[in-house]
This record gives structure tokens, C-alpha cells and sequence, in this order.
């Protein structure tokens, strides 16, 4: 039929949706082992990317090119962010599961410290996606992006926060949220990269 053929509006939003899915399965299994998770995240960034750019670069190849690109500075932009997540896990679970006594600034301390983390791996890796630069520089730009950037670092909080309530709702769902919250994010994380390029202070170069 017409309407579903693979040039037609609808077969190419298909044939989307089905690279999409494959593409969320491949990212859970490439995360598995806890140490390609950020090389994971950053290819899924970078098809992301791509797609929201050209409407094109978001196949399983595109994501497996991707995943071996990113594999050595994506894993090091993940291992320089997970000593402060573990920290934070650390107190957030001795301050509200294991119900050790801490005052109310401490709990605030670790909310703030909390959500600050997710905001800097939210651009961090995005940035590893989409720029060539030290695992430690990438890390330390998505830091200045997301404090210079207040109200879209919120927008895009309140997308990845609402993956975190759709997990604890329907845990079953856990492979697709985050790939779907970053091909979400991928255009407003773009409207700030482009502002941010020409910034002195921020070194960045193009990938492309």
C-alpha cells in the first residue's frame, strides 16, 4: 500500500520507530556491564543528534559506529562522573533508607548535589557525542553549560525526571526510557550548544 511505502511520511516514521527500538536494546545490553555505559550513552547521544539534525544517522550501525568511536573517552567521561554518583548514592542511602540521623541541611546537600550530577551527565555526554575534547574538559564544559544555562538545564531535568517516575511506575519499561528522554533532549541540548561554541572559556571541536 501507498501510504506505508518505505518513501511515504508514515513507512519512513515506521522505519524510524523500529531503529529506535533497536537501537534502546542495544543501549541496555552495551550498559550491562556498568563500564560501557558511558560509551553506550554517548553513541545514543550521537545518533540522537544526528537524527534531530538530518533526519538521518539513527540506524543499529550508526549506533555501533558510534559505541566504537566513543568507547575510550566516553568510558572516561563515565568513570570521572561515577566517583561523585557514588558518593551521592552512598549518603542518599544512608541518609533515607538506612535512616541514619542527619540534619536538614546535610539532606539538602545531597538533593542539590543530586540533581546537579544528573544535569552535568545529562550535557556530558551529549557533549562527548557531538564535540572532541578530554574526558576531564568534557566534563568540566557540561559543569559551566548547565549553570549558564538555568532554565533549559531545568526543561531537561523534567525530562529525565520523568523517566526516573515512569522506572519506579513501570520498572518493565527500564530499556526504553532514556534512550527515549535523549532523542527528547537532543534539540534543546543543540539550541545550547550552538550558543555556547563561540564562548571563549568553553573549548570545543566538532566532531564532524
Amino acid at each position: 500500500m501507498h501510504f506505508i511505502s518505505p518513501n511515504s511520511t508514515l513507512g519512513r516514521w515506521l522505519a524510524f520507530l523500529l531503529d529506535a527500538l533497536l537501537i534502546s536494546v542495544a543501549w541496555a545490553i552495551c550498559s550491562l556491564p556498568v563500564i560501557t555505559l558511558g560509551a553506550a550513552t554517548a553513541a545514543l547521544n550521537k545518533v540522537a543528534m544526528n537524527w534531530m539534525k538530518d533526519r538521518a544517522g539513527c540506524t543499529l550501525g550508526d549506533f555501533f559506529r558510534a559505541f566504537k568511536e566513543n568507547w575510550k573517552t566516553g568510558t572516561g567521561v563515565w568513570l570521572i562522573l561515577l566517583i561523585p554518583l557514588l558518593f551521592i548514592l552512598f549518603n542518599a542511602y544512608a541518609t533515607w533508607i538506612a535512616m541514619v540521623q542527619t540534619s536538614t541541611v546535610t539532606q539538602w546537600m545531597i538533593l542539590i548535589s543530586a540533581v546537579l550530577w544528573m544535569a552535568v551527565a545529562i550535557y556530558a555526554f551529549a557533549l562527548q557525542a557531538t564535540f572532541e575534547n578530554t574526558p576531564m574538559r568534557t566534563v568540566m564544559n557540561a559543569l559551566r553549560i548547565a549553570l549558564c544555562n538555568f532554565f533549559k538545564t531545568v526543561i531537561l531535568l523534567a525530562i529525565f525526571a520523568a523517566s526516573i517516575a515512569m522506572f519506579i511506575i513501570f520498572p518493565l519499561g527500564a530499556i526504553f526510557y532514556t534512550p527515549i528522554c535523549i532523542f527528547l533532549a537532543a534539540r534543546p541540548i543543540w539550541s545550547v550548544f550552538k550558543k555556547v561554541i563561540e564562548m571563549p572559556e568553553v573549548t570545543m571541536t566538532n566532531q564532524e
